[in-house]
This record gives structure tokens, C-alpha cells and sequence, in this order.
């Protein structure tokens, strides 16, 4: 039989942010709501909130002070562990927590993990830390071995290794695993931190956890991550059922839900928004820093990754890879004297539609662009043939074969360069793209040293699309009237990964985008270093471990 219900606790437990966003508001108006689904325990609330603050901060700031709980977090701590059902147990299985980039998502995790595995009285507590990457789900038990550490009880307690938490004799664990859900089935869960949901694919992790926690009285799978662009995938999945939650449209009692957040009605440039969203504004987050970022955030895609990273706002793709009237600002005549020397980005990811290169001279403080693109006869009577007969009647647009691009005629064009007197000094491309042609400029003079891959990785990309972005807001990329190019412009979108690296997205852009590819190879390649690329580390489990 269930303990009889108590009052809700006192003020400021239940009393928002005064400049609190919606979501977040909400999340303490169904405090009132969940009184009818079982009662308050203040002391079990309590206890969490005490060994929280036995616990130290390691960096920062804070390092060696006592990990006290701001209000929103102690909000969050007590009504996640204080809530009980009438049997007794823990109300909460389930939970979403949104929040934006450095609000302390990380240590928060690592604090209530480190409660589960030590204190929950669960038997055999099994704490699984689940990312996409192992080294993203080690982020959180590092963090929870440093506040271990800060606890002269708690070090006695557990051994730590490279990936894991191990109290003795076998008794339980805290252990960060990747992104197979294999290594998930069969085991026994009673409690997990699913990190960064919006860098899943697939729901395939997320169900190997649920489905790992049916033997366990009162399991309690967390979710805690920032935001994702909009495209369907798991993290779009549980923060739409968490905000129908929060506004009383789903009645599920088993589920926390909390999402700080801008409302969409504000400005994601002033300070009212950035308030808003951030709980942690002053501590963890510090409003210059948001300003600088904000005030550097020029391009549509570093607006996006400012809205998606520190306003926790889901969006969709940037609207295109520079404003059309930015870029119109860089056209140019072409300069009457250019240099002898030139570097050239080549893009030949399609072989029936376009292909391009990009001769890139650079004239001291500013880079002059010449675009060529090639397409076949076959694409002159297709989806986009009218457009393309227009460009090619204009010459813009050079026909390389009937029904594929042959890529002779990109190597006649280099060969034309070096016959105008023009030496070409580097050459940058995807080089799974442009084996063939790489063979042939090879046999034409071309040294190794000279053709340089561009892997089509964010972390690869994203450099020389930052410097070419820069450039172009400058006004000192230079281009000369051409409607194939400026097309391509207008088509391109960006991607942002998890780590914020950007990457061009030809899947969601509108259109072919070759041009701009072979502007960014050319442009960003010569204004950075290239990263070579290596192996990935091995990553394996501490035998240790693997034995238990």
C-alpha cells in the first residue's frame, strides 16, 4: 500500500526562471498535474540533492567548491527522484532533458549517474552511458570519475578505468558504450544516459536500452542533449512526445520532461532570447561570450548552429550557403591583368549531369574566380534541359559527351591553362570522385605533391568553408557574371554535424551544387592547412571490464 500524499514543497522549488521560456515554464505548471498520479517524497527528493552536493566540481571556475545545485537544477533533481508512484517506486522511467551547449548537461549526467550506481539501493545497479561514439559517451563517466575523485567515501568504492566505473567484487557498474546496439541486448539496465540523441541516425540504440530494463523495479533512462536539425530521426521523436507531454496533449505520468529553450518569436540575436534558453547564464554560460559568438554568426549556417547549440532550438538546413545579395556584391569584371599562377578545385560528383572546376587567383587581399562547367547532350533535353541549352548557347555551360561526361575534356581544359601560360599550383579535390583524372593530370606533369585530396568529412570541410564564407561577407571573393555559378550559389546547403563542422549537404540542397564545391576545394584549400588524414584510435574495453 502506497505512502499517503504530501504537499508540494515549498517556494522556489516550483517557481520558474523569471525570463524562462515557454517550455520550460510548462515543465512547472504539470508539477501541479502529477499529484493525481502519486504523491511527493521531500525525503528521497532530499537524499539525491545531498549526495549531489557531497560531490566536487574539477574545472573550471568552480574547481574544488562543492557542486551546489542552481534552482532549475535542483527543480529538476528533486522532481525527477522525488515523485513516487502509490506503490512506492519511482515515478519517473523516462525522461528528455534539452539543453543548450555549456549549460553543465555533462556534470549534471555524471552527478545522477554516479547516484545510481552508488546509492539507489538497486541491486546490482548496471549505469550504461550510450553516444554515438564511445568517446562521446566517455565524456560523461570521465566527468563522473572526477567528481568520484572528490569524495574521499566514494574513491574507496570503485576503481576506475578507460571507460568505466567498477565497485568491487562486482557488485555494479557506470560504463560509457558506443553506437552498436548489439553490446546492449542481453544485458541488464537500471539506469542510462542517452547523450546527444540529435547525433543518431536511427532509433536502434535508444530501443536496445529500453528493452534492457524490464527486469529492473524502477529503471530510469535519461535522455539529455542539444537540439538537431529537423529531419525525422529519434531525437525529433522524443522531444515532439516530451513537448506534447509538457502541454497536457499526452498524459504520461512515467515521463520527465524538461527543455529549456528560445521561444520562437524571439530574435536569436538579442539578449532576451539568450536568457531564455540558457539556465546556466552567468555560471556555466557567460553573456559576452554568447555576444562574440552571436556577432561573428554573419552567415546563415553559423546562425543555424548559434540557434540549434546555445538556443536549443531545432531548425532545418541553412537557407543557403551565403546570402544571394552578399554574394551578388563580389561580382566582378574580370581584372585586366591576373596572375601566372593559379589553384584549382575540381568537383566531378556527377557523371550525367554537371561537372565543374574552379581556377582561383589570388590577387594580394582578395581572390579572383573563374568557374568552367561541363554537362552532356543527353542533359540538354532532360528535367533541366531548356536552362542548360540557354547556358550553353550563352557559354556557360560546355558540353563533355552524349550521354556521360567524359572527363577528357576536363583534362583538354587543364591542358589549355598551362598553354595560356598559366601554371597551375595545386589541385584540390574528392579523390574518390576523381581517380580517373587525377591518373591523366599525372601523366600531363603533375606531381603527387600537387593534387590534394579533399575527404568529404565535416571535419575535413569544415575549415575551408568557414574561410571561404569569410571571404565572401568580406567582399573580397571575386566572381564574374555567370548564371551557373550563381545558381549553384543559390542551391547550396549546409549540414552541421554534432560537433558543429559543417559540411556541404548535396541531399537537402535544391539543386546541383558542383560549383560552389569546386569554389570552396580551390578558395578554402589554399587559405588553410588541409588536416592529412589518419586512422582512427582503437578503441577497446578495459579487460577488466570485458572479465566482469
Amino acid at each position: 500500500m502506497g505512502k499517503p500524499s504530501v504537499a508540494l514543497p515549498p517556494l522556489p522549488y516550483a517557481t520558474p526562471r523569471p525570463d524562462a521560456g515557454r517550455w520550460e515554464k510548462l515543465a512547472y505548471d504539470r508539477t501541479a498535474r502529477l499529484a493525481k498520479c502519486g504523491y511527493f517524497d521531500a525525503a528521497a527528493a532530499e537524499r539525491v540533492v545531498k549526495f549531489v552536493g557531497a560531490l566536487c566540481h574539477s574545472r573550471g571556475p568552480a574547481a574544488g567548491k562543492r557542486f551546489v545545485l542552481s534552482p532549475w537544477q535542483d527543480y529538476l533533481v528533486r522532481t525527477l527522484f522525488g515523485w513516487k508512484t502509490t506503490g512506492g517506486t519511482r515515478m519517473f522511467r523516462r525522461g528528455f532533458i534539452g539543453l543548450p551547449r555549456k549549460n553543465g548537461k555533462s556534470t549534471l549526467a555524471a552527478a545522477l549517474a554516479l547516484y545510481l550506481l552508488f546509492a539507489d539501493k538497486e541491486p546490482g545497479p548496471e549505469v550504461v552511458c550510450v553516444a554515438t561514439a564511445r568517446d562521446q559517451a566517455n565524456i560523461v563517466v570521465r566527468e563522473a570519475q572526477s567528481l568520484l575523485r572528490s569524495n574521499a567515501v566514494l574513491r574507496t568504492r570503485a576503481q576506475c578505468f578507460r571507460n568505466s566505473i567498477v565497485l568491487p567484487e562486482g557488485k555494479g557498474r557506470l560504463v560509457a558504450m558506443g553506437r552498436d546496439p548489439d553490446v546492449l541486448w542481453g544485458k541488464h539496465v537500471s539506469a542510462a544516459v542517452f547523450d546527444e540523441a540529435h547525433a543518431h541516425a536511427h532509433r536502434h540504440l535508444w530501443d536496445a536500452i529500453n528493452t534492457s530494463t524490464a527486469g529492473r523495479s524502477q529503471p530510469l533512462v535519461l535522455c539529455i542533449s542539444t537540439a538537431g536539425q529537423r529531419f525525422g530521426g529519434i531525437y525529433d521523436e522524443l522531444r515532439d512526445y516530451s513537448e506534447q507531454v509538457l502541454e497536457g496533449k499526452v498524459d504520461d505520468p512515467h515521463w520527465f520532461a524538461w527543455i529549456s529553450a528560445a521561444d520562437e518569436d524571439k530574435s536569436w540575436d538579442s539578449e532576451e532570447a539568450w536568457r531564455q534558453a540558457n539556465p546556466g547564464l552567468g555560471q556555466s554560460v557567460q553573456l559576452e561570450e554568447l555576444a562574440t559568438v552571436a556577432q561573428a554568426a554573419v552567415s546563415p549556417a553559423a546562425q543555424v548552429a548559434f540557434r540549434r547549440y546555445h538556443l536549443n532550438q531545432r531548425v532545418s538546413s541553412a537557407e543557403g550557403f551565403v546570402p544571394q545579395d552578399v554574394w551578388a556584391d563580389g561580382q566582378r569584371d574580370r581584372p585586366e591583368q591576373l596572375p601566372s599562377t593559379c589553384v584549382v578545385g575540381v568537383d566531378l560528383a556527377s557523371t550525367t549531369d554537371l561537372s565543374a572546376a574552379v581556377a582561383a587567383y589570388n590577387l594580394g587581399e582578395t581572390w579572383w574566380v573563374e568557374p568552367v562547367a561541363w554537362t552532356t547532350k543527353r542533359a540538354l533535353s532532360g528535367s533541366r534541359g531548356k536552362l542548360y541549352r540557354e547556358w550553353h548557347e550563352a557559354g556557360y555551360l560546355k558540353i563533355a559527351g552524349v550521354d556521360v561526361i567524359q572527363y577528357e575534356a576536363i583534362r583538354q581544359w587543364f591542358k589549355g591553362l598551362t598553354e595560356g601560360g598559366i601554371t597551375v599550383a595545386k589541385v584540390f579535390c574528392d579523390p574518390h570522385q576523381a581517380y580517373h583524372l587525377l591518373q591523366r593530370l599525372r601523366d600531363d606533369g603533375l606531381r603527387d605533391e600537387q593534387l590534394v585530396e579533399v575527404l568529404q568529412y565535416p571535419r575535413y570541410l569544415d575549415p575551408l568553408i568557414r574561410a571561404v564564407e569569410r571571404l565572401v561577407y568580406e567582399r573580397r571573393l571575386w566572381h564574374p557574371p555567370h548564371p551557373v555559378l550563381d545558381w549553384c550559389v543559390a542551391n547550396a546547403r549546409i549540414q552541421i554535424d554534432s560537433g558543429g563542422k559543417r559540411r556541404l549537404d548535396r541531399h537537402r540542397s535544391t539543386g546541383p551544387i558542383d560549383l560552389v564545391a569546386a569554389m570552396v576545394f580551390a578558395v578554402g584549400g589554399a587559405e588553410t592547412v588541409i588536416e592529412e588524414p589518419g586512422e582512427e584510435d582503437v578503441d577497446i574495453e578495459d579487460i577488466c571490464v570485458q572479465v566482469l
